[in-house]
């Protein structure tokens, strides 16, 4: 069904209504796109064992920088000494390298496990903005105190 309004036709064929869609979700999708580096995967992410992460910590506290993406309010329950809570919105593609991370012998990527999707994505966006030195930690945080590591807790815990 077909109606005319001041010489325009209104309604028309669902054919055109489909492909204008189709077309949105395309563009839509090559935008997002936009900005991401595609080279970099989960296979390009490189870990490091807790066991070696305590041993930098420990012997390197300067040189070796722990950062967790995890939320604020979890960053703050706790988190491995030391740790910068930083997100991966705060670290945007292609941005340059930040000052004091660019200066860390080796940047150790921490979320609740290795499968936090937060971890694994700014592991992935540090190494696509240049960082060589990403490590992922095997285990992440559960590990780490599982493992007996030290963790910073609020003051009165």
């Amino acid at each position: 069904m077909m109606l005319r309004m001041g010489g325009s036709v209104v309604g028309g064929s669902k054919k055109i209504l489909g492909r204008r869609v189709g077309g949105l979700v395309l563009t839509l999708t090559l935008l997002a796109g936009v900005g991401c580096d595609t080279n970099i995967t989960d296979r390009d992410i490189e870990f490091i064992s807790v066991g070696e992460a305590m041993v930098l910590g420990r012997e390197s506290p300067d040189a070796t920088i722990f950062l967790d993406p995890r939320p604020g309010d979890s960053f703050q329950q706790g988190h491995i000494p030391g740790a910068r809570n930083l997100r991966l919105p705060e670290v945007p593609p292609n941005s340059a390298k930040e000052r004091g991370l660019d200066e860390a012998d080796m940047l150790i990527v921490y979320g609740d496990n290795p499968g936090t999707p937060a971890a694994r994505g700014l592991a992935k966006r540090l190494l696509a903005n240049g960082y060589s030195v990403v490590r992922l930690l095997e285990g992440g945080f559960d590990e780490w105190k599982a493992q007996g590591g030290e963790v910073k807790r609020p003051a009165g815990e």
